[in-house]
């Protein structure tokens, strides 16, 4: 909690990391996707998770606003991931409100 603040206002999340991993050929993986060092009223979302790119490997889609007036969502793939990595984030969009 920050200083000054009770349970009931909340809690802060600070030095946040999101991980996917994965048992790949009897190999775990582990990759980080998110990582923010803290939040302002806004949460890391999980919005999709799914085979978007036809491979039989799950893709996700996660909201990586860190801001209550922002929204980031963005595209992570597995068909083009690189060897040793899970996903590739190809591509984001980032809306930031009045």
């Amino acid at each position: 909690m920050k200083k000054g603040e009770t349970e009931a206002e909340g809690t802060a999340v600070q030095d946040y990391s999101l991980f996917f991993s994965a048992r790949v050929g009897g190999t775990e993986t582990r990759q980080l996707l998110v990582t923010h060092p803290a939040f302002d009223d806004e949460m890391i979302d999980i919005l999709f998770v799914g085979d978007l790119d036809g491979d039989s490997i799950p893709d996700v889609i996660i909201n990586k606003s860190n801001h209550y007036n922002v929204t980031n969502p963005a595209l992570f793939l597995s068909k083009p991931a690189g060897k040793g990595t899970l996903l590739k984030e190809v591509g984001e969009h980032r809306s930031i409100g009045c």
